[in-house]
């Protein structure tokens, strides 16, 4: 081979399930080719992908366990399917991204964007979205905003700071889902199970939980304005500082919860049930109290005696 034929420099690329990856051929890769460059890596399990261009990649049905994906751009990617079991997506562009039914168990998705993705029964079990502040900064964790996560499980998956504007979280199970500090404007949680999810100090304002489970919730410091939450089950949920304005809990149970300095204003309560539950000085100025059952059992047409605060 001629000394001018090895200084030709060659560019190759291997097509991995509808993707073009990078291959380096004689030290160059693509993106020494003024091409857009693209972070060279094989999906697979375990895979080094971090920083890797993988817009509109088909990854269906793979094996992507434990892969580095932090920082990369999977924007309209087809995971569905796909196994991202302890994956770290953090970081991650995921805008439109197709995860219908894709594990994402255990995955770090740390200031992921999710906007506009389809999740609908993706399984997020234990997954980690929180983002931690550090010399002052302000970190608002993943945004889901409209995303489709309809009948996702996302039980015990830690979402501080997460953004859900507009999300479907419909038939969706969160049970000791981390929701602390969330903003859920308009999510759709009807049918959602949050069963001991930990709710506090996110903002529900105009929200669904029409028929949600969220039984031995912490709804402490939430806040719900003009929201649904017509026959949720609020069963021993702890719900202190809660302030609900305009918001419809017609026929909602809170058997046994524990309700402190909350405030229900203008609001309806029609056949609300309280029984055996704990009221402390809860204001329900201007609601409509219809058919409430008390913690005593006694039906009336009247806000509940309240207990003396217990602090």
């Amino acid at each position: 081979m001629t000394s001018t034929s090895r200084t030709k420099r060659i560019l190759a690329s291997v097509a991995i399930v509808g993707v073009l990856v990078p291959a380096s051929i004689v030290g160059v890769s693509i993106s020494q080719a003024a091409i857009a460059p693209v972070t060279e890596c094989t999906p697979g399990p375990e895979a080094e992908c971090a920083g890797a261009d993988l817009r509109g990649a088909n990854l269906s049905g793979l094996d992507l366990s434990g892969i580095d994906l932090s920082g990369a751009n999977l924007s309209g990617a087809n995971v569905s399917g796909a196994k991202l079991v302890d994956a770290d997506l953090s970081g991650a562009n995921l805008r439109y991204v197709n995860a219908r039914g894709a594990a994402f168990n255990g995955a770090n998705l740390q200031d992921a964007n999710l906007v506009k993705a389809n999740l609908r029964r993706a399984d997020f079990s234990q997954s980690y979205y929180s983002c931690t502040s550090s010399y002052g900064s302000t970190c608002y964790g993943a945004d889901l905003t409209r995303a489709d996560l309809y009948g996702a499980n996302l039980s015990y998956a830690r979402l501080k700071n997460a953004t859900l504007i507009l999300t479907n979280l419909d038939s969706a199970t969160l049970v000791k889902a981390s929701l602390i500090s969330t903003y859920l404007l308009l999510a759709d949680f009807t049918d959602a199970r949050l069963d001991y999810a930990n709710l506090r100090n996110s903002n529900a304002d105009r929200a669904i939980f029409t028929r949600a489970t969220l039984i031995g919730a912490n709804l402490t410091g939430f806040t719900a304005t003009n929201a649904q939450f017509r026959s949720a089950n609020m069963n021993r949920a702890i719900i202190r500082g809660f302030y609900g304005s305009y918001t419809n809990f017609s026929y909602a149970y809170m058997g046994d919860a524990l309700l402190i300095g909350s405030y229900f204003l203008n609001s309806n309560l029609t056949g609300v049930h309280f029984l055996n539950a704990k009221l402390y000085s809860n204001s329900f100025t201007g609601s409509t109290l219809r058919d409430v059952r008390c913690p005593n059992g006694v039906v009336q047409n009247v806000a509940c005696p309240q207990l003396s605060d217990p602090t």
